[in-house]
């Protein structure tokens, strides 16, 4: 007598047919699984380029030597052809990283929605042309400041001007290429004595082409000098600078919303 044979078990072969199939068995409490990972994201490096002052990254001991290597993103071949997202950065400076270009450009034929976060300042006009050719669907760019002096202040760098050009070079790039992507998404971190910039956030949002708009993130204050600059104990002067960037957005055209959740969410 033939000994039974097992019946081969089906894999999911591209994002949606993956996507469902993991929605499935989440609802059902699978513990066995035959979808495959739905996001992917990876820390490209152990290190930060600036130290910005409301950065819990600041003040700990957490920055190290560790790299992502192409070699690694090649054991990561076989999820590729049905993941929906991928992401470039988990805490620090995905730009900072030694093989950042050789990564991004393996991951290139990747059809997974694209996202990375960044503080702009070491985007090349190399790496901007590689955004936009590799199918980067979003990039954020995180403020502390919008003026000079501001700027300087939370990023303890004076590279306002340098970001902007560098926003420039890629927004002259798409339209080169007459691509809509990479999306572009502005965060403000946002504390007591930066809230009246939010303003011109959204002008600067407008004036360079933020597509997706703005997102406050509120300060989490990590040393004893910051605690009075925390935004949920000054709700009223806030609000009044939220309302009248809200405003100011709905006029041109900028959404203004939130990350992490505004004061009602706390």
């Amino acid at each position: 007598m033939d000994a039974p044979t097992s019946k081969p078990v089906s894999v999911p072969t591209s994002p949606d047919e993956n996507k469902a199939l993991n929605r499935i068995e989440r609802e059902a409490g699978a513990l066995a699984l035959r979808s495959r990972p739905v996001r992917l994201s990876m820390n490209l490096t152990g290190r930060c380029n600036i130290r910005c002052i409301y950065c819990h990254l600041t003040y700990a001991d957490y920055f190290t030597k560790a790299e992502f290597t192409p070699e690694l993103f090649e054991r990561l071949s076989p999820f590729l052809p049905t993941l929906s997202h991928l992401v470039y950065f988990a805490s620090t400076e995905p730009l900072a990283a030694r093989h950042f270009k050789a990564v991004f450009r393996r991951s290139m034929p990747c059809a997974a929605e694209k996202y990375l976060s960044t503080n702009g300042i070491l985007m090349d006009r190399e790496t901007a042309a590689m955004f936009v050719d590799g199918g980067l669907r979003f990039l954020t760019i995180s403020f502390g400041g919008l003026t000079r002096e501001s700027f300087r202040h939370a990023h303890q760098v004076d590279h306002l001007d340098t970001v902007t050009r560098n926003i420039e070079a890629l927004n002259d790039i798409k339209r080169r290429r007459n691509s809509e992507t990479p999306k572009l998404r502005l965060v403000f971190v946002t504390w007591k004595d930066n809230a009246h910039e939010l303003p011109v956030a959204v002008r600067y949002a407008h004036r360079h082409g933020f597509s997706e708009g703005i997102k406050i993130s509120y300060l989490k204050a990590y040393t004893d000098d910051l605690i009075d600059q925390i935004a949920f104990d000054h709700q009223d002067v806030v609000n009044r600078w939220v309302a009248e960037a809200q405003a100011l957005g709905a006029k041109l055209g900028v959404p203004v919303g939130f990350d992490g959740g505004d004061f009602a969410d706390f």
